[in-house]
């Protein structure tokens, strides 16, 4: 969260675990983790682009992918190369 928060084109809210409030960034993030798990390139650009500044997308996209692979128990193999646009296709 303290990368994002640094490298945000403005500043980011989240709130506490059980809050009943859900901030714009919070979906935001999870916008970008559905990006990410369904291979969606375009989505994970558009979103990354959207809050994060110019001179760190593409480590927030290399994180991302790394960080939401290893959460679905996913092989990391892939960071560096294109994802493929759907899950079955090789990179």
């Amino acid at each position: 969260m303290q990368m994002l928060s640094r490298h945000a084109a403005r500043p980011m809210t989240f709130h506490k675990v059980g809050s009943a409030q859900v901030s714009h960034d919070e979906i935001w993030l999870l916008r970008l983790v559905d990006a990410v798990r369904s291979r969606n390139n375009s989505n994970i650009e558009a979103l990354i682009g959207f809050r994060i500044s110019p001179r760190e997308r593409w480590r927030m996209r290399m994180l991302a992918i790394a960080f939401i692979d290893a959460l679905s128990g996913q092989a990391c193999s892939r960071i560096g190369a294109p994802i493929a646009a759907n899950e079955g296709e090789e990179p």
